[in-house]
């Protein structure tokens, strides 16, 4: 075997031998040329020669000049070659093409430079070896330039894009004349590859039929190409087939990134780290790109596999081995951390800063002379990241937005820039919201207007009516916004460009279009006080959000993330309803339903599906059930991903260059796919769910509470007080069976806030939560009105920093926002009969003990309504818990001081416990996670736990009850499963009862949950889609009727003693809400000597050290001191629910 070797090695030496001499007979040395040019060449000819074109021999001597490889070379060596070969005998000539088709074979590939002088070389080349090989004498060659040609026009920057991939294909099917399969198979397979490769880029003809095509070309050449047999270019058949099955259009589109994913697979089998590094780099570009677009399996953890397929390839291709594909790879990893899902926006700043990170550093290394396109490209995707309007920069993105533009101009990319012009439109648009100064925002608003103007002109109904409507719908979203400033100019343009984009948008058809060309004419509207008209488009806009909110089954992050998106056009609407409500006073209630269908609604939703799937059903229906719901699930992610693609910029690149036309266009939706799944569900529940279940109620779409329902939830005796806050306003909803419409009162407001003042000095949990709650009010500026966020912020700050302070400072805080809220004339509104009171609040209101903020007189709401004040998320959710129906309460399951450092935990639990005929307490150690009976809390009628807590604010499902184990006392063995709490203590959250765990209970008889600890009543206000996330929200889905919860850290003492008198009022009183009110009311007057005169008769077990601890607490006061009438210690404490 070596002998053969070395004889092969001889032969080929000696061939390479003669050729050189051949060659340097026809074309001279270095030293004989009369040109820099020419000694470049004669040399670099001789080199490849010599090399057989081996890139690791030639890449060195191109890289040493560079400075020769620019746009004059290409020309210069067409003359060069026409003269040589004039002169040069057969023999020669056919060695000076064979050289200068491996130097242009080497120079398409050569990743340095720049890439279009490069390709324009390489094509001169194989343009003048074709020239001078006819067919027939020189078939084999002939055939391999053609093949070369196709390759290098497909990747070609200069010229028409269209007509390069025309050429492409020519040059692959001139190839194919000769490179036949029956008498060139491996020749015939690979040209089929790089026509399929033509075929998937190709603009002009069926887009579907070209990716068909390419489909069918990939799929001959595999004919031929085996693993075993040719594995690289079997893995490059494979490659090819995963881009073609990526953008293929026929078919479904789940099953084709499926399909697109197994090919890319079968590529890496061949195409790995070790042996082909770039190539594994590129493959792994392309799936990160399907990965991230992927509609099956969790749309987060695709996300997360297309990031980690570009964080690999990044560690083989660096700016110095490989900078084009090194800026693509970098290019898609900063895409996919913009887009990466987020709900809070907090996790948006996140994504956005990394993204931003990456495509600064593709500029970095890239220059627009080398790669113009992917400059260009990487500029839009920069600029797009810049036009985020919470963490973004709008002014920056304008520029590079202009700075694409010097690629895409106007005279050689017409489509493109009208395109970009539209970009720059709605960024000029969305930069006006963030100017405080009137003049700035005019200004900015016709700046927009005018690119859109000019975008119109270029993007015709005729040319893309997608489009069209697209740049109509920005165009009268900027004319609402200047309507106020001059009505008679600029409303008539709002309408006018609102109904032109309507003519292609309905709901059926792009009806994210729909929505925001309803609400820009709805702002219209309002802005010159036609408010029915206002209505109207705002109503049709929320029934198209609430339609599609309805079929997102993606998760709750997905319609946490989607209410806040909408939050504006609920605000809108109930605005117009207020306004018409001043000559129809039904509209007033209309403003109260929007409120309500705005409020809450994940939470709602999931109460209300809870046991939405009947267990009695057979197999086969509820597998058909769980299919389709995956199916609509699928499609629906298809078209957001599409929608997504045309509301801005989100550009991933496979290998190819982008299609700038296709990727900024706003694609044809077709929602049909989507209807037709809706309507087998439909069938599917009349014909074979709902004839066994009649009871059955799909909610596919939630049944949203009216005013009348409202009403007939309290009687004559009671009445509701419902809070909604804007950035301007307070607005207070008054429900009573005195009045047939619901009384209103409005109170001028303002958000504003410095962020970063806020986030100085706080807990990095309060500072973050505090970021999150300001950062999408912070664009009022009106800041003559008080500020509620300043107010609160102060509240919050002193509560983290410094708790003896804000305890002292409680009562002046209190009475502050008791100004802000305007509580007195409030409390006017409500009739002198009603004796119970049902407190609706909204955002921060959620976190304030509204029923002991003070009075003009001294008192509180606490003091005036006999049968309670009492809380509730929503009128909805007020509504579902009244028709629990629990009348059992003699069985309790406690929790009792699991830590072994809550003193009076112990005296509260003993005495409680005697008050139920069953009662199974889990004490101290016992109180473990793990011993908890899950079957126990099925029956139990009472749960109480007397425990710490924690929320956490910036993930609330990670919010925790503390049971035994559940402060560490080392470092954790992993930190994914620990939280800190405030006082900087760590938690194992494996030992503690978290709120997603509380989700997942079973509390079916369950008629109230205690929450005898800290902080259990604190919620996640900051998500203004879905606010009501807490310790009471879990309990309540989890079945519970009511929920007493605390919202501050509460003294152990006067808790015990709350708590006990609060069960002992529960033998008297039905109702939760006033036994708890009633033990409030009893702590605050409770003197000294009662205390002492109470803890007797109750016969309280106290241990040694406990009394002499409560002795020194209280020996030096007199008899008739009160201890307990600070808020601080009574007020803490809220009954929610029934």
């Amino acid at each position: 075997m070596k002998f053969f070797q070395k004889a092969t090695n001889f032969l080929r030496d000696i061939f390479v031998e003669a050729a050189h001499k051949d060659l340097v007979a026809a074309i001279g040395t270095p030293e004989t040329t009369t040109t820099p040019e020419e000694a470049f060449l004669v040399e670099a000819l001789q080199v490849c020669m010599r090399s057989f074109g081996n890139p690791q021999v030639v890449y060195p001597f191109l890289q040493e000049n560079l400075e020769l490889l620019n746009e004059n070379f290409a020309s210069w060596l067409r003359t060069w070659t026409n003269t040589i070969f004039s002169r040069a005998t057969f023999s020669q000539a056919a060695r000076i093409s064979a050289a200068v088709s491996t130097f242009s074979t080497v120079l398409q590939e050569f990743p340095f430079g720049s890439k279009a002088s490069n390709l324009e070389i390489a094509i001169a080349g194989y343009e003048a070896t074709a020239q001078m090989m006819s067919h027939e004498l020189f078939i084999g060659p002939w055939g391999e330039s053609q093949h070369n040609l196709a390759a290098a026009y497909c990747n070609r920057v200069r010229g028409d894009k269209a007509e390069n991939i025309e050429t492409a294909i020519t040059c692959c099917e001139n190839a194919l004349q000769v490179r036949t399969r029956s008498s060139r198979p491996h020749q015939w397979a690979r040209t089929q590859i790089h026509l399929a490769i033509a075929y998937r880029l190709r603009l002009k003809g069926d887009t579907a039929e070209n990716i068909e095509a390419a489909i069918t070309c990939c799929k001959n050449a595999l004919q031929i190409l085996t693993y075993d047999t040719f594995p690289q270019e079997w893995a490059k058949a494979q490659h090819n087939l995963m881009n073609n099955y990526y953008y293929r259009i026929s078919g479904n589109r789940a099953e084709n990134l499926e399909q697109a994913i197994d090919y890319g697979q079968q590529a890496l089998k061949v195409r790995t780290r070790e042996t082909f590094p770039l190539q594994w780099a590129k493959t792994l570009l392309s799936l990160g790109s399907i990965y991230t677009e992927r509609l099956v399996e969790d749309p987060i953890n695709n996300r997360e596999l297309g990031i980690s397929c570009y964080e690999q390839a990044l560690r083989v291709c660096t700016p110095e081995t490989a900078p084009e594909l090194w800026a693509m790879i970098q290019s898609n990893l900063g895409a996919a951390y913009r887009n990466r899902p987020w709900v809070k926006q907090y996790e948006n700043r996140d994504g956005l800063v990394r993204a931003i990170f990456c495509f600064e550093q593709v500029l970095q290394v890239l220059q627009r002379e080398d790669s113009p396109i992917l400059w260009a490209t990487t500029q839009l995707n920069l600029a797009n990241a810049y036009s985020d309007p919470v963490w973004g920069n709008l002014e920056l993105a304008i520029e590079h937005y202009e700075e694409a533009k010097q690629v895409y101009t106007r005279q050689d990319f017409l489509t493109e820039w009208a395109l970009i012009q539209n970009e720059l439109c709605c960024t000029y648009f969305d930069a006006c919201v963030y100017r405080f100064e009137l003049n700035e925002r005019i200004e900015g608003l016709k700046q927009g207007i005018a690119c859109g103007e000019e975008a119109l002109i270029i993007l015709t109904r005729e040319k893309s009516s997608q489009n069209w409507a697209m740049i109509n719908n920005n165009l009268a979203g900027a004319y609402a916004n200047l309507v106020s400033h001059d009505p008679q100019q600029y409303f008539p343009a709002a309408v006018q460009h609102g109904q032109q984009a309507l003519q292609i948008y309905s709901r059926e058809v792009n009806p994210y279009g729909y929505i925001n060309t309803q609400f820009s004419l709805g702002l219209a509207y309002q802005a010159v006080n036609q408010f029915q008209s206002a209505y109207n488009a705002f109503a049709e806009a929320i029934s198209t959000v609430e339609l599609l909110r309805v079929v997102i089954t993606s998760g709750d992050r997905a319609k946490q993330k989607w209410g806040t998106k909408w939050n504006d056009l609920y605000q809108k609407i109930i605005e117009v309803c207020l306004a018409l409500a001043d000559s129809k006073p039904q509209y007033a209630a209309l403003a109260l339903e929007y409120v309500e269908r705005n409020k809450v609604r994940v939470l709602f939703e999931l109460l209300a599906k809870r046991d939405q799937l009947p267990p009695e059903l057979p197999n086969n229906i509820r597998q058909q059930w769980q299919e389709l719901q995956r199916d609509i699930s699928a499609e629906q992610r298809r078209l957001d991903l599409a929608q997504r693609t045309s509301s801005s910029i989100k550009i991933f690149f496979t290998e190819d260059e982008p299609d700038l036309k296709k990727l900024l266009s706003s694609p044809t939706l077709d929602y049909s796919r989507l209807n037709q799944l809706r309507r087998q569900l439909d069938d599917l529940i009349a014909n074979h769910i709902q004839p066994s279940v009649s009871t059955f109620n799909p909610s596919q779409a939630v049944d949203f509470i009216t005013f009348n329902q409202i009403r007939s939830l309290i009687d004559e005796n009671t009445a509701i007080m419902e809070w909604y806050l804007t950035p301007e306003q307070v607005r207070v909803f008054i429900i009573t069976h005195a009045t047939i419409y619901p009384t209103v009162r409005e109170y001028p407001i303002n958000w504003y806030y410095p962020l970063t003042e806020m986030a100085e000095g706080l807990p990095p949990r309060m500072a973050e939560y505090l970021q999150q709650l300001g950062e999408q009010e912070c664009t009022n500026i009106d800041t003559k009105n008080p500020s509620l966020v300043e107010t609160y912020f102060h509240y919050l700050t002193t509560y983290a920093q410094d708790t003896e302070q804000w305890q002292k400072q409680l009562p002046s805080a209190l009475q502050q926002f008791a100004q802000l809220l305007h509580l007195d004339e409030i409390f006017q509104s409500i009739p002198k009969t009603c004796n119970q009171l049902i407190l609706v609040p909204h955002r921060v209101i959620h976190l304030l003990p509204l029923h002991a903020l003070p009075l003009a007189d001294g008192s509180c709401l606490l003091d005036h309504f006999s049968q309670g004040v009492r809380y509730a998320p929503s009128c909805q959710l007020l509504q579902l818990t009244q028709q629990q129906q629990r009348p059992n309460f003699s069985d309790l399951l406690g929790i009792q001081n699991p830590t072994h450092d809550l003193s009076y935990s112990d005296i509260e639990v003993s005495a409680i416990q005697k008050y139920f005929t069953r009662n199974d307490i889990l004490e101290k150690e016992q109180a473990k996670k793990s011993n908890l009976p899950l079957q126990r809390f099925k029956s139990a009628h009472c749960l109480h736990f007397s425990c710490h807590s924690s929320f956490n604010f910036t993930e609330p499902l990670k919010s925790v009850l503390v049971l035994a184990g559940g402060f560490l006392e080392s470092k954790p063995a992993t930190i994914e499963t620990t939280v800190q709490t405030p006082e900087e203590k760590k938690l194992d959250l494996a030992n503690c009862l978290t709120l997603e765990d509380i989700f997942k209970l079973d509390l079916q008889r369950c008629r109230l949950v205690t929450l005898s600890a800290c902080e259990t009543g604190i919620t996640d206000i900051a998500n203004v889609s879905d606010e009501y996330i807490g310790f009471p929200s879990g309990f309540l889905y989890a079945g519970a009727s009511n929920v007493v919860s605390s919202l501050w850290n509460v003294n152990d003492l006067s808790t015990a003693f709350l708590m006990i008198k609060f069960y002992h009022n529960l033998q008297t009183f039905h109702s939760a809400t006033v036994a708890l009110n009633q033990a409030q009311l009893w702590l605050r007057s409770l003197t000294k000597k009662e205390l002492a005169t109470w803890m007797t008769q109750s016969q309280l077990d106290l241990a040694p050290a406990v009394k002499m601890s409560l002795n020194r607490r209280l020996k030096k006061m007199p008899d008739n001191a009160q201890p307990f009438k600070y808020p601080f210690y009574w007020a803490a404490f809220c009954a929610i629910g029934q």
